[in-house]
């Protein structure tokens, strides 16, 4: 249907989100790229290919595609995906500015994003919290565990049941006590 009339670009649009809930990851980007060529404004498009990028561990492509998300909107849930995936890419210095963003920013507290615990739960944790337990790992692997500890207590200080921050910091605990 999209080959015999290529210039209505909502069944592109219906192609992407297909590929996408069916977890054909470089068929979405493929087909994704095609479409933010004729529509550059379409924010679900580019995050499901950003999505997609991320799945396929194109972590580069992902940081791209999310850095455009977050200059063009301004939210703070996509300067948290950019963070992760600069982290990803140990470019340390660009996550730290994104995690200074977010932190500042009074909607993080508000503002959730699903993390993975332990055994894959999802627990739905404010920004705030995540980006100060992002930092924490960060320092703990720059061997600054003293940042590294404040960084996990203030993330329980926003969200005191958040798994994930709290076993970093009995993790880094252990660490010292060895």
């Amino acid at each position: 249907m999209y080959i015999r009339k290529p210039e209505n670009i909502s069944l592109l649009d219906s192609l992407v989100s297909l590929h996408f809930s069916l977890g054909e990851f470089p068929q979405t980007i493929l087909t994704g790229n095609e479409y933010l060529q004729k529509d550059t404004a379409s924010m679900s498009v580019m995050e499901m290919v950003a999505l997609a990028y991320s799945q396929l561990k194109k972590y580069k492509e992902s940081v791209e595609m999310y850095d455009r998300m977050f200059k063009r909107s301004g939210n703070i849930y996509y300067a948290y995906q950019l963070a992760i995936h600069q982290y990803f890419l140990k470019r340390i210095g660009e996550c730290g500015q994104m995690i200074d963003i977010i932190v500042s920013d009074p909607k993080s507290e508000q503002q959730k994003v699903a993390i993975s615990g332990e055994n894959n739960e999802q627990q739905q944790v404010p920004l705030k919290a995540a980006a100060l337990n992002l930092r924490g790992i960060i320092l703990q692997e720059l061997n600054m565990s003293d940042k590294a500890k404040e960084n996990f207590e203030a993330s329980l200080k926003v969200m005191p049941d958040f798994s994930l921050a709290k076993g970093n910091l009995e993790a880094l605990k252990d660490r010292k006590s060895t």
